[in-house]
């Protein structure tokens, strides 16, 4: 059997940056199993929907796969229809965060076949084992699926893969890697050289308002010798000595970055790397070790300088441990990154100017998102009503998802106009701070950066403090 998978794209107002793991991973099982795999990276190339049609026509699949994140909806309500009309005996299977909160939703809006909810490892290899023996579609755990009468069945979720080291590497050969690895690189910290990256754990177990978890609230991980062989497998076959690991809060466990750090030293392997945290869970020593083994950046989702904004997103963390975190941070010699977003339930003139005046003290020049609900969180379902007010169903809701710096749905009680005009003065306000409030944060960018990015970054400050209303 010939597979297809797509990637399509995300995010096509920036460069793809972000190789597709997921899928990377489901091709590697498929490959494990004997079935011939083709990925079609319409993310990576970015090619026009005509170019996307001419493109598929070189293909020969019995089966096609699809999918990402809830942000795909529209695309995937374009291309399914194209790819059946191109292959009508091919089978469509869709996956990813767009299907595992409501796989009716798109199963209903397109002719694909099959919706695999959550992790697909298992469930992907069992569907084509069942289509290739005509087996019972109702005992395939974490399957959706239009039976002969043409109504919706959703099978019993699967359980969640215990040990992440049964899933294989993924298979970056069938990708255009290069595109990744040249997009992916933070030319302006650390000058041009290729970053690539890679997840060691799935899930998390915080509770935040505004977060999806595909993952489940718990965490998995995988065991440092298979991460450390990633890495290898990188420095040995594509010359890349930088990464970031995407896990959703990489120092939940400080024993095991610390493991992972010890690794580092006793392999003798030397990369510069980055991740994420949260503000609660970082410590002085720790961030001295981190940045012993080349992390140069850890990113925050900060969200909001105001208290009474934080606690209503059950963010579980202060206004405090962040200033605390951000300086650390700085302290150790790292590059400390940060978002904010605007417009969340109960955000008012006073709590913007909080986050706004966090922004200047601490020195963060920064653009703020639009607070987004997603389905599947406690957020939507918070507002479900105001958002279905708006767009009278789901399925409309869906297709307007994309860039979180996009006005989507208004959550406060600004007016639509109001809440867009003051985000934008929140982003003039944090961007220009003037040379003069800032000059260890500059000195700090010039130790970190070098001369050249330094002057690169100072000249882009200067242009937006002089040019920009």
């Amino acid at each position: 059997m010939k597979v297809l998978l797509i990637n399509p794209p995300i995010r096509e107002n920036a460069k793809p940056i972000n190789f597709p793991i997921g899928l990377g991973i489901i091709a590697s099982v498929l490959l494990e199993q004997g079935y011939e795999v083709e990925v079609f990276d319409i993310n990576a190339l970015r090619l026009s929907k005509e170019q996307v049609i001419s493109n598929l026509k070189k293909f020969t699949p019995d089966l096609i796969g699809i999918g990402g994140l809830i942000t795909t909806y529209k695309y995937l309500k374009w291309i399914i229809p194209e790819i059946k009309s191109l292959f009508p005996d091919a089978k469509i299977v869709v996956g990813g965060g767009v299907v595992t909160e409501n796989p009716e939703i798109l199963l209903k809006a397109t002719v694909a076949d099959y919706a695999v909810i959550a992790e697909g490892e298992i469930t992907i290899v069992e569907l084509l084992d069942a289509l290739i023996t005509n087996k019972d579609l109702s005992v395939i755990k974490g399957l959706a699926y239009k039976n002969d009468e043409g109504n919706i069945i959703v099978n019993p979720k699967r359980e969640l893969i215990k040990d992440l080291d049964e899933a294989p590497m993924p298979a970056y050969q069938l990708f255009p890697l290069d595109i990744y690895l040249e997009n992916q690189s933070h030319s302006r910290i650390l000058g041009r050289q290729p970053e690539m990256n890679i997840i060691t754990s799935r899930g998390c177990p915080f509770n935040c308002n505004y977060c999806y978890h595909i993952f489940s609230k718990g965490v998995r991980y995988r065991s440092i010798e298979s991460v450390i062989d990633e890495l290898k497998f990188f420095i040995k076959n594509y010359n890349v000595h930088s990464f970031i690991f995407i896990d959703e809060t990489f120092t939940i466990n400080s024993k095991r970055v610390i493991e992972f750090c010890e690794a580092l030293k006793r392999e003798e392997i030397k990369i510069t790397w980055s991740c994420y945290a949260r503000v609660s869970l970082v410590e002085k020593n720790l961030l001295k070790l981190m940045k012993e083994t080349g992390c140069y950046r850890i990113g925050f989702g900060i969200e909001s300088g105001s208290q009474k904004i934080l606690d209503l997103m059950n963010k579980k963390e202060t206004v405090v441990q962040a200033e605390r975190a951000i300086k650390m941070v700085r302290k150790a010699g790292m590059i400390c990154g940060t978002t904010f977003m605007c417009g969340y339930v109960g955000e008012t003139k006073e709590t913007m100017s909080e986050t706004v005046s966090f922004c200047k003290k601490h020195l963060i020049s920064t653009s703020f998102f639009f607070t987004t609900p997603y389905p599947g969180t406690q957020l939507y379902s918070i507002v479900e009503d105001k958002v279905l007010s708006k767009y009278k169903n789901l399925d409309s809701f869906l297709e307007t998802l994309g860039d979180v710096s996009d006005f989507v749905v208004n959550l406060t009680d600004f007016s639509d106009d109001e809440l867009i005009k003051l985000r934008d003065q929140m982003n003039r306000d944090v961007q220009k701070i003037s040379f003069i409030q800032k000059p260890r944060y500059y000195y700090h960018l010039y130790q970190q950066l070098g001369v050249n990015i330094f002057y690169k970054r100072m000249m882009n400050n200067l242009h937006q403090l002089v040019f920009k209303d």
